[in-house]
Order: structure tokens, then sequence, then C-alpha cells
């Protein structure tokens, strides 16, 4: 039973109740209605709507009647950069009114825009800091002014609308100022923003003007608290690369940082080298243990003086320049005598005319009939060489060219080791041109060796050649052109012996007046220059000359070599009769064609060269002009006689 009334109360609910049903159509109907009426109701709302807006059209349309009083404050709102209330398009005005309007309508537009480039632009460097710094103080001070006219509006009615437009040309001054200058920032920093603003402080402008010399004066403060940081400890923080100096990676002596002269500002470039040496020579002289209390004592006592506003600065970093010079001169000069290592160096350039060239090229060359020779076996001869003629090898280096000597002409350098504070003095670039000077005079010394060595191999030859008829004249032949490349050859080299001597007086002469570091290492680098000119390796087209000379004989001499080695074993290994003579005299014939080729070549650009150095007409090319040629030019004055035997 339980069962069945369980069943019939499920039944009763799962059935639908007929009274809800009815309840639920008679609330369908309603909404229905609801929504009609909804919508009659939206209709004449709409219809009233633009009743509304036509009202207000026609209102805007006939236009109101704006007081002063109005205007006035509306066009405080547009130097603010506010939407005006009353100054609409079909308002009456008070007079001059539009005349002013369009004025403060660019100023609103420019402020908006710049009020923009202020919000969205993170400046990072120092430089550009203290600059936008600058330029909000500006933006602040240019609200205040501008309340400052609103409180006169409200409390007195002195305020014009020709007044407003004085306002307005005084706040499109200042805003487009602020605009360019902030747009410059986005653009460049450090130096570079610091010249644009010092051109800027020049200009006809007085707004303008005021405020680039407000931005140089605040801008320039993280530069000068770099330059004394510099100047004082030979160190700076510049995170951002504002600062014209940059640490080098691999510093050396006096040569610490590299000067980016894109930089420098424009009021800072007529000093910006004493700025780098004072703080470069600071560090050095600390590290060599020299007493600089004194230059720490002037830069300390002066920290106030490094603002840009001082007048005293350049006179005061040009001090420290030179106590900084005077301090490293000393300590050069006393501690590491330059003047030794020049004389040093003045006598391994002339090394090649003495014993050691001599017994060193023979060395070299009956050891190269093996084979090339290496590092070890180069240094091996050369110190030998040195040892035999008693000559002091301190500092000076023998060095193969590549990987290993095949011609002593052009495989090996002689290099002179300096104490490393004297590269202030003499650079890397000098000793690079000693090197230049030293080949020259060593490929001469080769070659006079060379053709001496033909020479006299010639000699013991002629008793063989005398066994064929014409050999012994065209040995003579030769004899006579040898010898006058020889000829040549020896005044070459006492040529530049002589005047390179001359050249070293000169030096230090000069040397003696010489302040500072620059002085000694540009009359040094003049002393350098010098013999380079004198021996015509600064000359291209004589140098040219020369290097072919040279290469003519020495082609010349390898031929005549390989002429008399290939007659010889000819003579010592055949029985001449008649026809093997005639074929071998042909022969011979061609041979001589082609050392006779190379001596011609000779011949030819020996003219050229006598030529190229008459032009020049001074006291050393007459000198070596009658050392070739004698008999051609004039003799020689007595006092340059007299001057020259005194050099030999």
């Amino acid at each position: 039973m339980e069962s069945d009334k369980d069943l019939q109360i499920s039944s009763i609910q799962l059935e639908p109740n007929e009274n809800e049903e009815k309840i639920k159509e008679d609330n369908e109907i309603e909404e229905h209605e609801s929504i009609e009426i909804d919508k009659d109701s939206n209709i004449k709302e709409n219809a009233v709507f633009k009743m509304t807006e036509n009202i207000i059209e026609e209102v805007q349309d006939e236009g109101i009647e704006v007081t002063e009083e109005q205007t006035l404050q509306d066009m405080i709102f547009m130097l603010q950069g506010i939407p005006p209330l009353y100054l609409l398009k079909n308002n009456k005005f008070p007079p001059l009114t539009l005349e002013v309007v369009p004025l403060l309508s660019e100023v609103s537009k420019l402020l908006i825009k710049l009020n923009n480039k202020r919000v969205f632009f993170n400046p990072q460097s120092f430089v550009q800091r203290s600059v936008c710094c600058t330029a909000n103080d500006i933006i602040s001070e240019y609200y205040q002014y501008i309340a400052h006219i609103d409180s006169e509006l409200h409390h007195s009615e002195m305020i014009t609308i020709l007044d407003m437009y004085r306002h307005g040309l005084w706040c499109k001054d200042i805003i487009i100022t602020l605009t360019d200058i902030i747009d410059q920032c986005m653009l460049v920093k450090g130096g570079q923003l610091l010249t644009y603003l010092d051109e800027q402080t020049h200009s006809p402008y007085q707004t303008r003007k005021k405020i680039c010399i407000r931005m140089l004066q605040n801008g320039t403060i993280p530069i000068y608290n770099m330059i004394y940081d510099w100047v004082l400890q030979g160190t700076f923080n510049d995170p951002f690369h504002d600062f014209f100096l940059t640490l080098k990676s691999t510093p050396s002596l006096l040569e610490t940082t590299y000067l980016q002269n894109q930089l420098v500002p424009s009021f800072l470039n007529s000093y910006k080298n004493d700025i780098k040496f004072v703080g470069e020579a600071t560090t050095f002289l600390q590290k060599e243990g020299e007493d600089i209390s004194d230059l720490i004592s002037l830069i300390e006592s002066n920290k106030n003086e490094f603002i840009i506003s001082s007048p005293t600065l350049p006179s005061l970093i040009h001090s420290l320049n030179t106590m900084a010079h005077q301090k490293a001169v000393k300590l050069l000069t006393e501690k590491y005598t330059p003047l030794i290592h020049t004389q040093n160096i003045k006598q391994y350039i002339l090394l090649f005319r003495g014993d050691f060239a001599n017994t060193f090229i023979d060395s070299l060359s009956q050891a190269l009939v093996n084979g090339p020779l290496s590092q070890v076996d180069l240094n091996s001869y050369f110190h030998a060489a040195l040892t035999v003629t008693n000559t002091i090898p301190e500092r000076l280096h023998c060095i193969c060219k590549g990987q290993e000597v095949n011609q002593i002409e052009t495989d090996i350098l002689l290099h002179y080791e300096l104490p490393e504070p004297l590269q202030l003095i003499i650079t890397d670039n000098h000793i690079q041109k000693y090197n230049e000077i030293f080949k020259f005079l060593w490929k001469i010394k080769c070659m006079s060796i060379s053709i001496d060595k033909a020479y006299r191999n010639m000699f013991p030859f002629f008793i063989l050649a005398s066994q064929i008829n014409g050999l012994p004249l065209f040995l003579h032949h030769f004899r006579i052109k040898f010898g006058e490349c020889a000829k040549f050859m020896d005044a070459l080299e006492e040529y530049a012996y002589v005047h390179m001597k001359e050249c070293y007086v000169h030096f230090e002469d000069a040397w003696k007046s010489a302040v500072d570091l620059y002085g000694l290492s540009s009359i040094h680098g003049a002393y350098v220059e010098e013999i380079c000119k004198v021996l015509y390796i600064s000359n291209d087209k004589v140098n040219t000359i020369l290097n072919s000379i040279i290469g003519f004989i020495s082609n010349a001499v390898e031929k005549l070599n390989a002429f008399i080695a290939i007659i010889s074993d000819e003579i010592y290994r055949q029985q001449f009769n008649k026809q093997h003579i005639s074929q071998f005299l042909l022969t011979l014939k061609e041979m001589e064609d082609r050392v006779n080729l190379e001596l011609d070549n000779y011949k030819a650009y020996y003219n050229q060269f006598i030529m190229a150095i008459a032009s020049a007409d001074n006291k050393q090319t007459r000198f070596l002009l009658r050392r070739l040629n004698p008999e051609r030019y004039n003799p020689p004055e007595i006092s340059e006689i007299v001057a020259m035997d005194e050099m030999v």
C-alpha cells in the first residue's frame, strides 16, 4: 500500500499544474503589453530629445554674447592646454578676440604635444637627466606664471585681451624652445647635447637664450664633476658614456684613454688635450712613485672652479698641464736617460758600415748555401758577429721577417728594445721608421758586398777564360760595368753615413730647447723624419728609383755568378775543338746579353736618379753628386769640404 501511495505522490508531482500554466500565460500577456508601452514611451522620449537637440543647435547657431571676463578666462585655459568654454565658433566676442585666439590655440596644441613628450621620454644619461629636470622646473614655473595671470584676473580688472596676446607670444617662445631641447635630448647626449645648448645661447631671441643658458649651467654639472675626478684621481664615473674620454681596455703609460671628439663640448675644445694629459700624467707619475702632492693640492684647492661659469678654469687646466709635463720630463730624463738610448739607436743604424755587417753577412751567406735559416740559427750567427766585432749587444735583437731566412737583403730586421716609459718620446712610429732606415742601409751594404764578391770572383777566372777567344774581353767589359755599380753603392753608403751623423748633431742641439713631453717627442720625430728625407726614404719617386737600381744590380750579380759557374764547369770538363767552341760562344753571347740587359736597366735608372736629386740643389745632393760624378759637377766650397771631412 505504501508503494501505491508513493507512486501517486510522485505522479502528482510530475504532472503540470493547470493554475501555474494559467498564471504563466497571464504574465506573458502582461509582459508583451509592457514591451509595447515601453516602445511607445521610447519613441516619445526620442522625439523630445531630437527637439531638444534642435533647440540647442538653434541656440548655438544664434550664438551667445561672451563677456570680456569670460573671454580672458578661456584664454587662460588655452595657455594651460585646456579646451575653452565660451570661445566657440558662433559666439559673439569682445574686440580683438579673433586676432588673439589663433595664437593661443597654437600655444595650447604645442603645450599638449610637449607634455606628451615629457611623459613618454625616459632620459638615460647624466646630462640628459639634468637637462630634463631643468625643463620640468621651467614648466612648473610656466604654470605658476599662468596661475599668477589668473589671480590678477580675479582680483583686478587690469588684464586686457591685448595683454593676453603678449603673454601668448612669451608662452609660445618658451614651449617651442623646450620642445626643441627635448627633441635634441632624444637624439644625442653628453657633449653633443651641451654643444647644441651652447650654440643656442647665442640666439638673438632673449627667451630662448636665457633658457639655454640655464640648461647649459645645469647640464654641464655632471661633465665638470667627471673632469675634476679625472684630473685628481685619473678615473671617472661615466656609465652612460657622456664624457669625451673613454678608458682603454689595454692602457699604456700616458695613453690610457681615447679622445672622442664628437663628445667634446664646444666650450672645452680648446683645452681638451690638456684635460686628457693631466689625468693620464697623474696616474703615470703616481705609478712611478713620483711626489705629486703639489699637483693634488692645487686641484683640490680649486674644486669650486670646475663649473662652466668659471673664467679661471682654462688657465687652471693649463697650469696643471704645465706642472704635469715638467714632472714627467724630469722623471724620464733623470731616470731613463733617453739621449743614451738615441745614441745607441744611432750606433745600431750605423752598424751597416762597420765590421759587424761584413762578418754577419759573410757567415749568413755561407750558412744559406745549405738551406734557409730559422730564428734560432739567425740569433746564433747574430750574437757570434757581435762578439767577434766587440759590438754592444744590449737591447739589440735580430728578427726573422717571416718563418725563415731565405735572402739576407730582405728577410732580416734589427729591433732595439726601449724601456717602456721612453715610448712616450720614442714612439712606435719612430721605431718603425728606424727599421725602414736600417732596411734601406742594410740593403745597400748587402749589395756592396755582393758586387765585391762578384768582382773578386772574376780575377781568378781570367786565367781559365784565356783558353777561349773573346772571353777575357767579355769579362773585362763586365768588370768595368760592375765597377761603376760598386762606385755608386760606395758613394751612396758614404753619403748616408755622413749625413746621418749630421742629422744627429741637429737633434742634440734641438733637444736642449724642449720643455715638455710633446716637445721631446716632436723633436725626436723631426730627427727621424730628417734622416728619412736625407736618405730619400720619404721621397716616393726617388726611393722607387733607388730600389729599382738595387734590384737591377742584384739581378746582374746573380746572373754573372751563374754565368761564371757554368763556364768554369765547361772549361774543366771538356777539351775544346773548333765546332764546340763556336757553339759555346753562341751560348756565351746569350748569357752576356742577359747580364747586359740588367746593367742597361741599371744605367737608365741611374740617369733618372741623377736628374731627380739634381733638381733639389741643396748641400746634401751636391755632396752625393760630387761623389758620383766629380768631373761633371762643380767642386765644393772650402767650408763644405772642411765640414764634410770633419763628419767623415
